[in-house]
């Protein structure tokens, strides 16, 4: 009986899960229409015809998506990048899940821990710019987090070289690696990955800028330096504000209590994303929430870490 009810509820938790994830994913594609603006230049439509600038062009996964399926159903862009997005919602929620589960071990906490994604993704992806590729860029980044941290290459890779298609960000998956695997697996091992996916990221980029050469271009190759802008900004009122409250403030508690999270890859991953709020300042616009997308996992999953710890004190 006791086997029996088990099962049951697991299968209950399991179902509250989809409903739950199902429901945001539909209130967040919407709120995303509604509360969000578009760079006119760089506007959904004009990525899927292929015209808008680079570096925002460079990132066209998405939108080579959308073109392909415009050309074979008719329908217009805005209902297809609709619908893709609530895919990508959808399908982080179960990505994220997994995620958790390699250190929850147990489905329904790692369930109940995956919630705070319904909090955080609204910090980040509501009253600011708009562009299709930014949360697909999340769900690559939980996949290839999964197959990294499981050593699972092949599957790595092909995450990476599609994210790479979608955003540059993908890098921060090297990060990871890098944080991940420096002093423990040897010297030789570390460069040939380091150096594969160095390889791989190039080559993809630099593919997209010859196909996009005649594109008109802001900024300097697939990136717009922002380092000079950025330190003009935190002179500005209310900037700092801005910036605290960035991955719902969840940071802040991830900051104090860092030294309670028991799992390695946890502790080492939130280097990466040290590294990356440096190579965000000198070349993203830093009051642009959104641009900080691929941490959202490894600090959901850090928090997780330190609240098990004040549980398990207790037990």
């Amino acid at each position: 009986m006791t086997n029996d009810n088990n099962r049951a509820q697991a299968l209950l938790s399991s179902l509250a899960f989809f409903v739950f994830a199902l429901l945001f994913s539909y209130h967040f594609a919407f709120l995303r229409a509604n509360e969000t603006f578009t760079y006119p230049a760089a506007s959904p439509q004009a990525l899927a015809q292929g015209i808008a600038p680079t570096p925002y062009q460079y990132r066209i996964l998405i939108p080579a998506l959308v073109g392909l399926l415009q050309h074979w159903t008719g329908i217009s862009a805005d209902p297809l990048y609709r619908i893709l997005e609530f895919l990508s919602t959808f399908a982080l929620f179960y990505a994220f899940r997994a995620f958790l589960n390699l250190f929850a071990r147990d489905l329904r906490i790692a369930i109940l821990f995956t919630l705070p994604l319904a909090y955080v993704l609204p910090y980040n992806f509501t009253y600011t710019f708009t562009y299709p590729y930014d949360l697909p860029a999340i769900l690559f980044t939980t996949l290839g987090l999964i197959a990294l941290y499981r050593k699972q290459w092949v599957i790595y890779y092909v995450v990476f070289i599609i994210a790479t298609f979608n955003r540059e960000t993908s890098y921060f998956l090297t990060l990871v690696y890098l944080a991940s695997a420096f002093g423990i697996e040897n010297w030789k091992t570390i460069l040939r990955h380091v150096g594969g996916q160095a390889a791989l990221w190039l080559g993809i980029k630099t593919s997209l800028y010859l196909l996009f050469a005649s594109n008109p271009a802001q900024g300097a190759g697939l990136f717009e330096f922002q380092l000079l802008r950025n330190l003009e900004q935190l002179a500005q009122p209310g900037i700092l504000g801005i910036l605290a409250r960035n991955w719902g403030m969840i940071w802040i508690f991830v900051l104090v209590w860092q030294a309670r999270i028991q799992q390695p890859f946890l502790r080492r991953a939130l280097l990466a994303c040290l590294a990356q709020l440096f190579i965000l300042f000198l070349v993203g616009v830093i009051e642009e929430l959104r641009i900080y997308g691929e941490p959202i996992p490894i600090l959901l999953a850090a928090f997780f870490g330190i609240t098990h710890s004040f549980f398990r004190e207790r037990t």
